[in-house]
């Protein structure tokens, strides 16, 4: 259980569905997404649990791990990642997933919410995007769930939104719950401005919040997880910390529920809601899966320029560069 404000996610950038996972197929005479091999399968069940293992090893060790929508087959991998909940003693959302609904052909985009030694809590996803629909259904009701704790007399909770659910939560009850909160968005989707731009309107809550987007990588996937909040010297739509667009990798990051409301007027020295951070690459090693230290201000603070030989040519200059540590300029590639 929590015991604390501070509330250690870890966010897990993994492969989404395409191009190796779900595909489209037909199950009890209708077409939904399921699947492509048992051996993707296992395959991603095996990486999701040593990512676990890694993270459980870790000093910066997290209370609660979130991974992407589709991302994982989750009927396939419950059993194993709920053993990963219990012997680590973590909170797991491992994504969510095209689910059949007992005795019915409904099929609900869902995720589990794994606490240790508890049933797994569903939560339904209720705003499909333009790919699921016809192949995904609208549950016929969907209630929110918070998970909340308190500490020293203060409540605090978080909430999850699978991908475009976040685009409801600000007519939602939760707005409006008393305390400060963390939305955690599982997502699989190339528009992450979209969500980033919902995410900064939600940090706007009289008692304060933070917004964890957990993006997949991979064809129709444009990674960039972040983690929204408002900070010292932060700026609009510029996510406290974010992960690159294009590789699979995990960030740790510790979330001060209790400094999520800054002051209209800055104060030096002011505390931040964004207290430690690592970030990991995820590696394929010999004996399975591994997470690779990397520099978070490198990974977050990227600069792109673009240099224009048009520009020097009005200058009445010319353009030269020098590529270090090349031994055969004629073989670099145009």
């Amino acid at each position: 259980s929590l015991q604390s404000p501070i509330l250690a996610v870890a966010i897990g950038q993994t492969e989404g569905p395409r191009p190796r996972g779900n595909h489209r197929s037909v199950q009890a005479g209708r077409e939904t997404f399921a699947w492509r091999s048992l051996e993707d399968m296992q395959a991603r069940v095996k990486k999701a649990c040593a990512i676990l293992d890694n993270l459980s090893r870790l000093q910066h060790r997290p209370n609660i791990v979130i991974f992407p929508e589709y991302s994982i087959p989750i009927e396939y991998a419950l059993d194993s990642l709920q053993a990963k909940a219990d012997e680590h003693d973590l909170m797991i959302v491992p994504g969510s997933d095209n689910i059949t609904q007992p005795h019915t052909p409904t099929i609900l985009n869902q995720s589990p919410v794994l606490l240790p030694r508890k049933d797994p809590i569903w939560v339904a996803k209720r705003e499909l995007s333009q790919w699921e629909f016809g192949f995904i259904d609208l549950p016929p009701e969907a209630p929110i769930t918070l998970f909340s704790w308190k500490c020293n007399g203060k409540s605090y909770w978080f909430s999850v939104y699978i991908c475009l659910d976040l685009l409801l939560a600000i007519t939602d009850p939760v707005y409006s719950h008393p305390g400060p909160g963390l939305f955690l968005v599982p997502m699989c989707s190339p528009d992450v401005q979209t969500l980033r731009t919902y995410a900064d309107a939600l940090l706007r809550r009289p008692d304060g919040s933070a917004c964890v987007l957990c993006n997949c990588i991979g064809e129709g996937a444009a990674g960039q997880s972040c983690v929204a909040a408002i900070i010292p010297g932060g700026k609009p739509l510029l996510p406290a910390l974010d992960l690159p667009e294009n590789i699979e990798a995990v960030a740790v990051v510790d979330i001060d529920l209790d400094h999520l409301v800054q002051p209209r007027k800055s104060v030096p020295g002011l505390p931040s809601a964004i207290g430690r951070r690592s970030i990991h690459t995820v590696h394929t090693v010999p004996d399975g899966t591994a997470l690779i230290p990397s520099d978070p201000m490198r990974d977050t603070a990227r600069v792109r320029g673009v240099i224009n030989p048009s520009l020097f040519q009005f200058m009445g200059k010319r353009m030269r560069i020098a590529l270090l540590s090349v031994d055969k300029f004629a073989e670099v590639g145009q």
